[in-house]
């Protein structure tokens, strides 16, 4: 359920004509008013570091200027159910190959996203992460995420980005130290316990990183920015504006099984519960669920099952991320694993913390509310009955609690 975060200024991008050492497939795109990212040998075979490119260097090697709408043009790709990446490892192995310039090894695909491809690869005998997406938005976003907050939060080191046109389609990558660990969504019940205090450690740190007025609320962009002046005007905007996956989502009420009596109550419900929402942003992930937390097992106490452990080595994918209510973050937990009782947690850990949380249970429901609601457009546009049927079943729960409440 992503969402595409808002466009940014109209800027130039430059693409690569003919240059030397290149694939025909392969061709490098790059705005002129970033620096280019590239790896290159660094003391040793396991230490590449980055060389700064300047837009200057790029021309001298055979760059041309293109406008941003034809930019677009090559990076819109898809409509009706999916936008799925078709790049397959040979092409993901070639792309990367004609970027970074050294020795890779060990392709292999991790994650198949709606809108991304994710593979493990060895780069001069590094563990590294090499995504791929036709758009580069999203990249531009974790760059910026991780250069303010990658020393506070556990997130992947971003060694490289850029952009090809890679078979008549813009392909753009990012490279990623790899953290250790697993996803959380592969371990068991038992050990997934194990994780409701660390994880309620990592909201409390992302809640305490303000982001000032001047950024606005909602979704951020690329350079940092949200567009809307108050948080229950970015949660109201996530439904009224069309998106490239959703467009008109209001036709799925005749095409698909989107049912208004059920959708409407629950959204107005929603925006309702949204005026109790805080003053002032907070740093929000968006997706803040298992699948995008990596975690290590370990043991105290000489290793027996009573002293097991875990330990929280990243938070990925942070496409989605926001200023606005970090409850956020807690709702789509308990929405998706309500069995882990996540917000009962958090709630104490502010209690030792002594912090208070004004008014905690309207907020979650409001939050659940609209990760439910999202969830029944996804999932009637996806043609998922399974996934709706839940979703839809947390909504109708949700507002027959607030009739009773």
């Amino acid at each position: 359920m992503s969402k595409r975060a808002q466009a940014p200024k109209r800027a130039q991008a430059i693409k690569r004509a003919q240059a030397p050492k290149r694939t025909q497939a392969s061709k490098r795109t790059e705005e002129p008013s970033k620096q280019n990212l590239q790896f290159a040998a660094g003391d040793g075979p396991d230490r590449p570091r980055l060389v700064m490119l300047t837009s200057k260097d790029l021309q001298e090697d055979g760059i041309t200027i293109m406008d941003m709408d034809t930019m677009e043009e090559q990076e819109h790709l898809g409509n009706g159910k999916s936008f799925k990446l078709a790049l397959d490892v040979e092409a993901a192995h070639e792309i990367l190959a004609g970027e970074v310039g050294l020795d890779l090894q060990g392709f292999e695909q991790l994650a198949e996203g709606e809108l991304s491809r994710v593979y493990a690869v060895q780069i001069d005998g590094r563990e590294c992460v090499a995504q791929f997406r036709t758009e580069g938005d999203a990249f531009a976003k974790a760059q910026r995420l991780a250069a303010r907050w990658g020393s506070a939060l556990p997130m992947m080191r971003i060694l490289a980005r850029g952009s090809v046109c890679h078979r008549s389609t813009q392909i753009h990558y990012m490279v990623t130290e790899r953290l250790p660990g697993v996803a959380a969504n592969q371990l068991s019940a038992e050990a997934q316990t194990l994780l409701v205090q660390p994880m309620a450690e990592v909201l409390y740190q992302m809640a305490r990183c303000p982001l000032g007025d001047k950024e606005g609320w909602g979704s951020l962009d690329r350079h940092g920015n949200a567009p809307q002046t108050s948080w229950p005007e970015a949660l109201e905007a996530y439904f009224t504006t069309d998106s490239p996956f959703y467009g008109n989502w209001k036709k799925l009420y005749d095409t698909r099984y989107l049912e208004k009596n059920v959708f409407e109550p629950g959204y107005e419900q929603m925006l309702a519960l949204a005026a109790l929402a805080p003053t002032e942003p907070r740093l929000v992930h968006g997706d803040f669920h298992l699948g995008n937390i990596l975690v290590m097992l370990g043991h105290d106490h000489g290793g027996t099952a009573e002293g097991e452990t875990a330990r929280i080595t990243g938070v990925i994918d942070w496409e989605q991320a926001m200023a606005g209510d970090f409850v956020f973050d807690v709702a789509t937990v308990d929405l998706w694993h309500p069995q882990l009782r996540f917000s009962q947690a958090v709630h104490a850990y502010w209690e030792v913390q002594q912090e208070e949380l004004p008014h905690f249970a309207e907020r979650l429901r409001c939050y659940r509310l609209f990760k439910a609601l999202d969830g029944m457009r996804f999932f009637a546009k996806q043609g998922s009955p399974e996934g709706y049927a839940y979703v839809r079943q947390q909504v109708l729960e949700l507002t027959a609690d607030a009739h009773r409440s």
